[in-house]
């Protein structure tokens, strides 16, 4: 090993240590200074609309589309003490999600590598519309993006419909 060579690599094995992508490939010190720039969370423009009992997509993604499967990231609602996911050391932490959500909320893990931090939400129910905010942490750098989803569905007791397709009207039902 030449002088150069032995200069170098303590001080990019030092850099290595806190460079969150690259830590497990030596890289020589300006390819870590490409994987940590600072990154941009997207959100659609637009609310979100799901129906009812169906699955829904809120999505989210990294801009530039940085690999964020050692990042974390937190869905909540607006108060930022709802949270419906945490994704932190490389799995999701069912202990600190609120119930509503166990079992309903997931990430697409193979799609973070290209910067999708999208959260999946089965089952919608009423009362899962509303403001989100996606956070999103890396080592050295934070942002996040908010979404609104709105709820739409039939009601399990369509009332007015019936009231609609019945012959009586209202003051005969009341009588």
């Amino acid at each position: 090993m030449d002088m150069k060579s032995r200069s170098m690599a303590p001080s990019c094995l030092l850099y290595k240590s806190s460079c969150l992508i690259c830590d497990d490939v030596f890289l020589p010190r300006f390819h870590c200074f490409s994987a940590m720039k600072r990154f941009d969370v997207i959100g659609p423009s637009t609310d979100i609309f799901a129906l009812l009992g169906e699955d829904v997509t809120l999505p989210a993604s990294l801009s530039p589309p940085l690999n964020a499967q050692r990042f974390e990231v937190t869905w909540v609602r607006n108060d930022f003490y709802s949270v419906v996911l945490l994704y932190w050391n490389l799995q999701i932490r069912p202990e600190r999600q609120m119930q509503a959500y166990k079992g309903r909320a997931t990430l697409f893990p193979e799609e973070l590598v290209s910067g999708n931090v999208s959260l999946r939400l089965q089952d919608v129910r009423v009362s899962d519309g509303g403001l989100y905010r996606c956070l999103v942490t890396s080592e050295r750098w934070n942002e996040e993006t908010h979404l609104t989803l709105n709820v739409e569905g039939i009601s399990k007791f369509p009332f007015f419909f019936l009231l609609l397709m019945w012959p009586l009207h209202l003051d005969d039902l009341i009588h």
